[in-house]
């Protein structure tokens, strides 16, 4: 099994939708992956509420990126996974 690269939380690459890649960094709080074509970033928070940034965060959040994979507006927060899937697969049909 592989997992996105960070040092503390573990999330299987093989869940990761088609065309994202992981653009983790261990000194971030939350591990990420990017989609080139939709322009959007996953950041991916741990499953314990109380090891994120603040007990509200949501553990999925997706941003509308730029080009270079810097966030600039939140599209979705959830702690369900199904969630950033069923969103994911309405954007790519909606392109």
């Amino acid at each position: 099994m592989q997992y996105l690269d960070h040092a503390t939380i573990k999330f299987e690459t093989s869940k990761l939708p088609k065309g994202f890649v992981d653009v983790s960094y261990d000194n971030d709080d939350c591990a990420s992956a990017y989609s080139p074509s939709l322009k959007v970033k996953l950041s991916i928070g741990d499953e314990n509420p109380a090891l994120r940034h603040s007990e509200d965060e949501k553990q999925y959040i997706l941003f509308a990126s730029n080009d270079d994979g810097e966030n600039l507006d939140t599209l979705l927060e959830t702690d369900h996974y199904p969630e950033v899937i069923q969103f994911l697969e309405k954007t790519q049909k909606s392109k």
